[in-house]
């Protein structure tokens, strides 16, 4: 049986950047754990998504510093075309 070719391994940078630019961002980051190759290719997507709930002080605390390292860890070289931030509130209901 022959080996199957893996097509997307083939696909330049910049097209891959384009498709996980889709994504929301914490699943962009997520890719960087497919190879060496997708390790840091999520930093150059120009479109960066962030949509979260927050249920409290320290949900809200934790995407701050998502949202912070990502923007850190870009290239500064790199422009951002789309910023897209959705933060819904929910607050848990706390027990009696």
């Amino acid at each position: 049986m022959a080996e199957e070719e893996d097509i997307i391994s083939t696909l330049p940078d910049a097209i891959l950047c384009h498709i996980l630019s889709f994504l929301e961002t914490n699943y962009a980051d997520a890719t960087s754990v497919l190879s060496k190759r997708w390790n840091h290719l999520w930093r150059s997507v120009h479109t960066l998504r962030f949509i979260t709930q927050v249920t409290d002080h320290n949900s809200n605390h934790d995407f701050i510093d998502f949202v912070y390292s990502v923007l850190l860890s870009r290239d500064p070289a790199l422009p951002i075309k789309t910023f897209h931030l959705e933060v819904t509130f929910h607050p848990t209901k706390s027990a009696a």
